[in-house]
């Protein structure tokens, strides 16, 4: 009977031994997992403050041309509206003579 007992204390030590095995590398696991997973997001949010500066810098840039854009859209309406004048003063005189 006690080589019974102590047959069942083996394998019971056996299986916990197996269990505690599985169990710490299933946390191994885990932990390699979980530094991946911060690496990744760490890598992630480098990319969208990247990429938010970049949108940022391509917003003021865009900003700054349709503000030249106008500009010159607008110096060029005086500028025709100044050439139909002196145009139309020509005209004027060319009928007056």
């Amino acid at each position: 009977k006690l080589r019974t007992d102590l047959n069942w204390n083996q394998e019971e030590l056996e299986q916990w031994a197996t269990a505690a095995t599985k169990k710490e590398e299933e946390s191994l696991a885990l932990q390699k997992y979980t530094l991946a997973d911060e690496l990744k997001i760490k890598d992630l949010t480098l990319t969208i403050e990247d990429l938010t500066k970049l949108s940022v810098e391509k917003k003021t840039l865009l900003e700054n041309e349709v503000t030249e854009t106008k500009s010159n859209q607008t110096e060029l309406e005086k500028l025709a509206e100044r050439f139909k004048s002196r145009h139309d003063e020509r005209r004027q005189s060319c009928r007056s003579k």
